[in-house]
């Protein structure tokens, strides 16, 4: 074979060397944006995942202290918690406060107990109005039945003055807005409440204790967190004073030696000077 034999061999094989390397070449730079695309989307996906969890934290946060706190005030006032919900929907309906219907509810409650135990301003109230506080077998009526007997009576009352004397005796001075939930009767009181079961609104007892029960856990959590984080500050502190000692004693020795403060500063920025300078 002659030598432009040869020279066409090599010729033909730099060539399909080159259309393999450029074929190779392209498939990369094919993947490395196929791969960028991937990792782009991916951390689209991070971050809105991100997103999801912090934002589903937060919604999780502010209802379970949400529902925690009406749990807290039915224990407090020693009721369901599906009654306070209902006593607030119909109090929030005639425009009262909900902070005012648990104020009244707490001074309601608590003179029903002082006059079961024959004491109390709501005694007189009761007596006047004929409503009994135990059932036939000498138990305790619940406080909603009570309230029921107590709407009606407000109901009944022959003028607005003895509606508001009433309720004062009841509900003390929250009494005067409570008037006007209470005085269409248990009647009107008893539709607020279907009208609360029906538009779904109500937090059921188990889904309350729930809510109650992991803020108090999340709580505690939170101490130990915290005292953890002190503890471990703590841990550095030794170290840190031997330091502060140790520096607060250099620079007193500093004071104590000719020029002083002054002297050591002025050295110390001419040391700087020099040595920037000694760099360029």
């Amino acid at each position: 074979m002659g030598n432009l034999g040869k020279l066409n061999i090599v010729i033909s094989a730099v060539n399909k060397t080159k259309a393999v390397f450029k074929s190779v070449t392209s498939g990369l730079n094919n993947i490395r944006k196929e791969t960028a695309k991937a990792l782009k989307i991916f951390a689209g996906l991070t971050t809105a995942v991100g997103g999801v969890g912090v934002a589903l934290g937060l919604l999780v946060k502010r209802n379970t202290e949400a529902i925690d706190r009406i749990q807290k005030v039915s224990d407090k006032l020693g009721i369901q918690v599906e009654l306070l919900q209902k006593l607030r929907f119909a109090a929030d309906q005639t425009g009262i406060a909900q902070e005012t219907l648990d104020m009244a509810m707490q001074r309601f409650i608590r003179r029903g107990g002082e006059a079961q135990k024959g004491t109390g301003e709501a005694q007189g109230a009761l007596a006047e109005l004929g409503i009994q506080l135990k059932n036939a077998d000498g138990s305790f009526r619940s406080t909603e039945s009570v309230l029921f007997d107590v709407a009606d009576g407000l109901q009944n009352a022959k003028d607005s003055s003895t509606q508001l004397r009433l309720a004062f005796k009841f509900f003390d001075s929250e009494g005067a807005a409570l008037v006007n939930t209470l005085k269409n009767g248990s009647s009107g009181l008893k539709e607020f409440f279907t009208q609360a079961e029906q538009l779904g609104i109500l937090i059921d007892s188990k889904t309350a204790a729930s809510a109650a029960k992991f803020t108090d856990e999340t709580s505690k959590l939170t101490k130990q967190i915290d005292t953890i984080q002190k503890l471990f500050s703590m841990a550095f502190v030794p170290a840190l004073t031997e330091a502060t000692t140790q520096i607060s004693n250099f620079f007193s020795k500093i004071a104590q030696q000719e020029g002083g403060v002054k002297k050591f500063t002025d050295d110390l920025a001419i040391g700087l000077v020099e040595g920037f300078a000694r760099s360029l």
